[in-house]
């Protein structure tokens, strides 16, 4: 079938590049301006260029993937259904973590919400996508499609329930979102020092992600709390303090969540 992207940003332009090199067809690239759609078919390799206004009147065919902002999802349903001919559309997903798949019932089609667990800071090429997990959640036809969507881009789909996801979703965000500003702050503490750090940092990072991969969370834990080095997490809060004292509420918080997930007990007289 044809795959439509509506809303081809970084994740709807990398699916149709991975729906693409896998071996589907491409339809439209949907983007606000003609320009911007051209640049998503210069950048996938193939489809046709529209603007939204240009969408108006189409039939269309095969999946639909509604790839715009959340915000604009609910809208992007009545555009659909006010604008264009649906009778040919077996599919339709979204792609919001957060977003109820129910948002596209109005479409009268099979539905689903189709969401990557994996950071799209960029378009990314088809053999980065090999492997990644989809939580995948709609009605019943709905969820066929998107399983098998889900497998031609060599992917793997989770099938959760619309309040699984959104935990799933927060779940996401503290774990990517959270640790990528952690990392920044870490960043900046070291700037202030004249240290520049984040190349140390990532490679720190991915021996962390390396060794939950091999061992799993409980056993990849280290550092001054896990060990129990109280003086050195208490030298360190003092220090924060001096550097950056708007952080020590949160640093006090971290420490006190990987105590209790890792570490070893308080003494008596931490203080913390």
């Amino acid at each position: 079938m044809r795959l439509h992207v509506i809303g081809a940003g970084k994740v709807g332009r990398s699916l149709a590049r991975a729906y693409h090199c896998n071996g589907g067809k491409l339809g439209f690239l949907v983007n606000r301006s003609v320009e911007h759609a051209k640049e998503s078919v210069s950048l996938v390799g193939v489809g046709i260029p529209l603007s939204f206004n240009d969408l108006k009147g189409k039939e269309l065919d095969g999946i639909l993937a509604i790839t715009v902002p959340d915000r604009k999802i609910e809208e992007m349903v009545e555009f659909l259904n006010n604008y264009c001919d649906l009778s040919g559309v077996s599919f339709a997903f979204h792609c919001s973590g957060y977003m109820d798949s129910r948002v596209l019932s109005p479409l009268s089609i099979p539905y689903a919400c189709v969401h990557p667990i994996f950071a799209f800071g960029r378009v990314v090429n088809p053999e980065e996508l090999e492997g990644v997990y989809y939580d995948v959640s709609g009605n019943e036809k709905g969820l066929e499609y998107a399983r098998e969507l889900v497998r031609s881009l060599k992917g793997i789909p989770l099938k959760v329930n619309e309040d699984q996801k959104k935990v799933l979703h927060l779940a996401a965000v503290i774990s990517s979102n959270f640790g990528l500003t952690l990392m920044a702050q870490a960043v900046k503490l070291c700037q202030m020092v004249g240290v520049d750090i984040e190349k140390p940092l990532l490679r720190l990072m991915k021996s962390v992600l390396s060794n939950v991969e091999i061992a799993g969370l409980k056993k990849s834990a280290t550092g001054p709390v896990v060990r129990g080095d109280w003086n050195v997490v208490n030298a360190e809060r003092e220090l924060l303090k001096l550097l950056d004292p708007d952080s020590v509420d949160l640093y006090d918080k971290l420490v006190e969540i990987t105590r209790r997930e890792f570490g070893a007990e308080y003494p008596q007289d931490n203080g913390i």
